[in-house]
Formats: structure tokens, C-alpha cells, sequence
């Protein structure tokens, strides 16, 4: 993705243009305050799905979570054998920076009924699913990048086994960083308007149901959660006296190079280099489209909640959003 690529176009015209008939909002976070660039039929306090944004909430957990990122996936779940690809274990960074070796999905949701693939899942069936992706000779399983929610999801289960559940650890990591933050790990309280979801079509959908794999995409939150987030991510990554400020240093830093100038941190896909990377990633499930780009170095950060599906067009336009006004 080329974000703060220069075009003569406005990037607020080319948004609402792309979104005329959709709910959006559309924020930018400039030194911890949002501003409302685009609220189209909708509110920044109605919750919408999140998609895989939540994975930047599991990545967070793990950063907070007091295990080395070193940890074998293996010796975290309590298994006696190694899970190994290229002769060495899989690690806990290694599916935070889905680098683990696992597809996508295993291939039985690959069959899964498209409206709601997740339905049928629970924990368990992830590390089902993953005894026997393991058992078959876990076919071309190489150490490279290759995104993966089956990897996530094994990493929200293996990181709060013994302990807690997946859903408490985020939660509790979410108030440390703020607790003003409106974002869920499973379903928003009663009584808070949602947002509907809506299909290519613009016609109403049912929300996913996630089950086991709920650290992959499971979260829920409004356009005010998501901009709180990104408000208390830049002012921890920028203050060192913050609780959290080595966990978000941690989870934002580049980890490996997948390409010329991209690279992945944990969770977080980064654009660039230091001293002014750029940090990003977008959701979607079968009704709702959601991105998020934060800059650390200028504190500041954009945002989108929106019904239908995604749109790189939009997404870039959002993201320039984070240029100074002379277009750096």
C-alpha cells in the first residue's frame, strides 16, 4: 500500500466520492485530539465490526503479557513436541509477524459458508485444526511472510493459556492504555447503537460471528474507540514514563523487512523507515470495512469506520491524510 503518495486530487473529495452511499467516518488524531473529517450517515459513537484491527489488540496483549516474544508456540501451549518449520520452532513472534509458516486458514474453513466462515469455531477447534495442519507435514510451510488469521487466531489462545482468556488479557490491555477506550474484544454492551453491516450490494447483513477465531477479527468498537486508541498508542510510544511505553515500542517496531521499503512489526504493517515510518493496517468482514494509520513521529494518526466493503482507493486517500500540509 503507497500511502502519503503525493496527488493532485483532494483526498477528503476522493473519499466521500468513493463512500457517497455508505456509513462513514473518517478521523484524523493530531497530538491526542480527533478531529471529524467525514461522518456520512452515521457517528463516531456507533459500533461497527473491526475486522482484523483487532490483531493489533492481540499483538498488544502479547507486548504486555509479560511472555518473551522468543517463546516457542509449542512450550506455550503446553505441547511435549516442537512445532517446527525450517528446522527451527515456531515462535510467538514468528505468528505475530505471520511469519510462522501457517496459510491463512486451515483448509476446512476454506469451505466454510462465506456469510459467517467462523461461526463453527471455538479454541479448541483452532488447536484442532493446528495438531493436524502439523500432522500432515505441515505442506510448504516455509519462514516467510504470509498473512495468516489461523496464526492469530493460535497466538490470542496460546498467549492467555493458563492464565486468563484471550478476551480479558485485551481488555485489560486496552484500559491500562486508556480506559476511555470504546472498543471491545467480543460484543459492545447493550444499548450502544450498531452500525449495520452491509454487503457489496449495500444490502444489510448479519454480523460475524467469530468464535475461536475472535484474536484474528473479533473486536468491536466505534470511530471514538478507534481514534482513542490511536491518541493513547502515539502518547505512550512517545512518552517514556507511560506503563506501557516499552510494550508499544515493542509492538511498533519494524521486526522484519518483507519488501523494499514495507516491513511488519508486531501486528502492525510499517511503510518506511525510522525516524518517520508509518504504521497501518485495515479490516473487513462480510459487512464492515475499518483502517487505522498512525505516524509516531508527527503524533498523529487517521482513521475509518465504514459499512461495505474495502476499498484500496479509499484506504490510500485516508492515509495521505497523515501528510503535513505541504504534502510530507
Amino acid at each position: 500500500m503507497r500511502l502519503l503518495r503525493r496527488s493532485s486530487s483532494d483526498p477528503l473529495d476522493r473519499i466521500r466520492r468513493r463512500l457517497a452511499r455508505q456509513r462513514a467516518v473518517v478521523f484524523r488524531v493530531d497530538d491526542g485530539v480527533p478531529d471529524w473529517l467525514v461522518v456520512q450517515d452515521s457517528s463516531p459513537d456507533s459500533v461497527a465490526e473491526l475486522g482484523s484491527i483487532t490483531k493489533l489488540f492481540t499483538a498488544m496483549g502479547l507486548a504486555v503479557s509479560g511472555l518473551d516474544c522468543s517463546d516457542s508456540v509449542a512450550a506455550t501451549l503446553g505441547w511435549s513436541e516442537e512445532i517446527e518449520v525450517e528446522g527451527r520452532p515456531v515462535s510467538l513472534d514468528d505468528l505475530a509477524t505471520h511469519h510462522g509458516g501457517l496459510p491463512r486458514l486451515p483448509d476446512r474453513l476454506l469451505r466454510a459458508d462465506p456469510r459467517d466462515p467462523y461461526r463453527d469455531t471455538t479454541a479448541e477447534s483452532v488447536l484442532i485444526d493446528l495438531r493436524s495442519w502439523v500432522e500432515t507435514g505441515m505442506p510448504v510451510a516455509k519462514r516467510v511472510y504470509e498473512y495468516s488469521n489461523f496464526g492469530y487466531a493460535l497466538l490470542g489462545h496460546a498467549i492467555a493459556k493458563g492464565t486468563t482468556t484471550w478476551g480479558e488479557l485485551v481488555d485489560d490491555t486496552l484500559r491500562r492504555l486508556d480506559p476511555g477506550i470504546e472498543i471491545w474484544p467480543d460484543r459492545a454492551p447493550e444499548g450502544r447503537e450498531r452500525a449495520p453491516a452491509r454487503s457489496r450490494r449495500g444490502r444489510e447483513v448479519p454480523w460475524w460471528t467469530m468464535g475461536g477465531y475472535a484474536p484474528a477479527g473479533g473486536a468491536s468498537g466505534s470511530a471514538h474507540g478507534l481514534a482513542a486508541f490511536a491518541a493513547a498508542t502515539l502518547r505512550a510510544h512517545a512518552d517514556p514514563t507511560h506503563e506501557l511505553h516499552r510494550a508499544v515500542v515493542e509492538a511498533t517496531t519494524t521486526r522484519h523487512r518483507v519488501a523494499a521499503r514495507a516491513g511488519i512489526a508486531l501486528g502492525w504493517h510499517v511503510i518506511g523507515e525510522d525516524p518517520d515510518p508509518v504504521l497501518w493496517h485495515n479490516g473487513a468482514t462480510g459487512g464492515s470495512t475499518s483502517f487505522l494509520a498512525l505516524r509516531p513521529a508527527r503524533r498523529r494518526g487517521v482513521g475509518l469506520l465504514a459499512s461495505g466493503p474495502p476499498d484500496d482507493e479509499v484506504e490510500q486517500a485516508v492515509g495521505r491524510l497523515l501528510a503535513d500540509p505541504d504534502g510530507h
